[in-house]
């Protein structure tokens, strides 16, 4: 995964936390929403793979 698409995809996860009802936050009451949004977020911007948040997880975790 290129740096400059990490970095895209940092940004949109944090827009997206803090956006209301997050305000920061996600629990598991809006862990639901939350992925809904994202897996909006990653169609509409034709990023393909990332629909998962865990994958995108796994992707940044050093080896």
């Amino acid at each position: 995964m290129e740096k400059e698409q990490i970095e895209q995809l940092k940004a949109a996860f944090e827009a997206i936390v803090k956006e209301p009802p997050f305000n920061g936050t996600v629990t598991h009451r809006t862990r639901p929403l939350f992925l809904a949004r994202w897996k909006e977020y990653v169609k509409k911007e034709g990023i393909k793979g990332y629909a998962y948040i865990d994958d995108l997880l796994k992707a940044l975790k050093p080896k």
